[in-house]
């Protein structure tokens, strides 16, 4: 096995504000004065209203006890809250710490679930860690074609001020997959039919229909109450453009939403994927958000996510 090693984020690039939505002034104003104790102050109510920029710094702020008792299994809990919002760097946190055992056992299978959330937002350095997994077989049943196909994926999403060392470490790694892979192998790859890959974005033809119906499937309950919110799901493309099996990736918070969201994915209607000129079944990523507004739900892209053919 190659001496690549799975790519950490450091936690205090965190809390310097880059990766991020910027904190007010004042927070980090605090932050870099080392009062910790305000800091923690100003994040506190942000958190708890649910600002996933704030959950993750106050989880970070718990994991290295700035202000606060070092607290791993909190630290784990607030940052769990963001992912469950969507969050790709939250997931990716996350699954960092299942890696590495922070806040409760090392587990590289829950490890992989994580990296593969971010990974299919566009998060280059989960798609990296993906790669890996799947090299080694580390939590996951090692496949040469997904480590490929995910080493393709994270020097797609890599942005365009990235690094040079990083650029030259994923390329490395794409390389070192090649050489162990045969021909046919290399050729068969991109063919993979698995929901565990990088995945095209799922846009409906017959979105109309599909907004029409989700008025009607709405819960009324969580309608009348002003709940929502958005579900990231896998669904599986037919040759035919139809939606075959379909699950939830990301849930919305509301198991009624999460249902009522799978029952119309499966009316929807999709162009298939292509190989060889030739439709094939293919796993896509649908986003589909519920609120509770005049226009009470819509079928979108996933803002960070680039095609990986």
């Amino acid at each position: 096995m190659s001496s690549v090693r799975i790519r950490w984020l450091a936690v205090s690039v965190l809390l310097a504000g880059g990766a991020l939505a910027a904190p007010p002034a004042s927070l980090r104003a605090a932050y870099r004065r080392g009062d910790y104790a305000t800091t923690i102050k100003l994040l506190q109510p942000q958190a708890d209203a649910g600002r996933v920029d704030a959950l993750i710094r106050l989880g970070q702020m718990y994991l290295k006890g700035e202000g606060v008792a070092a607290d791993p299994v909190l630290a784990v809990r607030w940052i769990r809250k963001a992912a469950d919002q969507g969050s790709p760097l939250a997931a990716f946190e996350l699954g960092v710490f299942s890696a590495t055992g922070v806040g409760g056992p090392a587990d590289l299978a829950a490890a992989a679930a994580w990296y593969r959330k971010a990974a299919h937002q566009g998060y280059a350095d989960a798609a990296f860690n993906l790669a890996v997994l799947y090299r080694g077989g580390r939590g996951v049943e090692r496949s040469d074609a997904l480590a490929l196909n995910w080493s393709d994926a994270a020097i797609a999403y890599q942005p365009a001020t990235a690094p040079e060392e990083m650029k030259t470490r994923f390329t490395a790694l794409r390389d070192s997959i090649l050489l162990d892979m045969s021909p046919d192998e290399r050729i068969e790859a991109p063919r993979l039919v698995s929901a565990d890959g990088p995945l095209l974005l799922a846009q409906p033809s017959n979105p109309t229909e599909l907004l029409r119906k989700g008025s009607r499937e709405y819960p009324r309950g969580l309608r009348a109450l002003a709940r929502g919110g958005t579900v990231v799901a896998l669904v599986l493309v037919r040759a035919d453009g139809t939606v075959g099996d379909s699950r939830v990736e990301t849930t919305s918070g509301y198991a009624a939403l999460d249902a009522a969201t799978l029952r119309l994915l499966g009316s929807a209607k999709v162009e298939p994927r292509h190989v060889d000129g030739r439709a094939i079944d293919s796993w896509r990523l649908a986003k589909w958000t519920w609120t509770a507004s005049e226009e009470p739900q819509t079928f979108s892209r996933m803002n960070a996510m680039r095609p990986v053919h």
